[in-house]
């Protein structure tokens, strides 16, 4: 029984180690049709004929510029684990024979590898969460994506304050219960959840530093705030009503 046990366990070991480790390679084996560019920071994959390689070295620096930028904004100089597997794909349709849904961008931080269309690849957001997760570890959801579209500063092109004085406007943002869940945040719409916690977290960052923000990453929590969840919100609240919703209109 005791041999039975200890090949289960190492057959569960080898699973969860090639399912963190080998992405790339598990792209390859569904489409080996790509062309490979290495660079000092990432290994860049794309389509023969794409947008990416008519336009190859436009898109070196459109990416240079938004990692620099991403480095910039998560205080780190460095990937953990250079150089990272970024491919580029034409559009989210392209998303669908590796993860059946259209994403604009995924990171996969243990098997340091970036998926992300051409349009979104000059955005920092994925950038963001390779470098944020393997300095500093998993965290909640809302601190992520927060602090990824914090880097990007907007979403779809409007300030978040703003954006989310608007939505405050429409009474359509999330309870900061709905927030905070993992479950109930990605059940949420993206077009809520992203730009409220993004603004969240730059609140965060700009009233109690960026020291005390990678202390609630770590906790996983805001009790390094050392304020109430109601306070937070309040506080939060009158913060974005000093950005004008003048022209804003989003659907949700």
């Amino acid at each position: 029984m005791k041999i039975i046990y200890k090949i289960l366990f190492f057959i569960l070991l080898f699973i969860l180690f090639t399912s963190c480790y080998t992405y790339s390679k598990r792209i390859l084996r569904i489409d080996n049709n790509w062309k490979k560019d290495t660079l000092q920071n990432y290994l860049l994959y794309y389509k023969p004929l794409s947008k990416t390689d008519k336009n190859l070295p436009k898109t070196k620096l459109r990416i240079d510029s938004a990692i620099a930028k991403a480095k910039k904004k998560a205080q780190v100089f460095d990937f953990k684990k250079p150089p990272f597997h970024l491919f580029i794909l034409e559009n989210q349709k392209d998303f669908i024979p590796f993860e059946k849904i259209p994403y604009q961008g995924l990171t996969y931080a243990k098997s340091n590898t970036i998926l992300v269309t051409q349009n979104f690849c000059s955005e920092t957001h994925e950038y963001f969460h390779l470098l944020s997760i393997q300095q500093w570890g998993e965290t909640k959801v809302w601190i992520k994506e927060g602090s990824a579209t914090f880097s990007d500063e907007k979403f779809h092109g409007k300030n978040v304050h703003s954006l989310c004085h608007y939505l405050f406007k429409e009474n359509k943002l999330m309870s900061f219960d709905s927030l905070f869940s993992d479950r109930k945040f990605v059940k949420n719409s993206y077009r809520v959840s992203y730009p409220q916690s993004g603004s969240l977290v730059s609140y965060i960052i700009e009233k109690y530093g960026f020291d005390i923000f990678l202390q609630v990453w770590k906790a996983k929590n805001i009790k390094p705030l050392h304020i109430s969840k109601e306070k937070l919100k309040e506080d939060w609240i009158l913060f974005i009503q000093k950005y004008p919703t003048n022209g804003i209109k989003f659907s949700i």
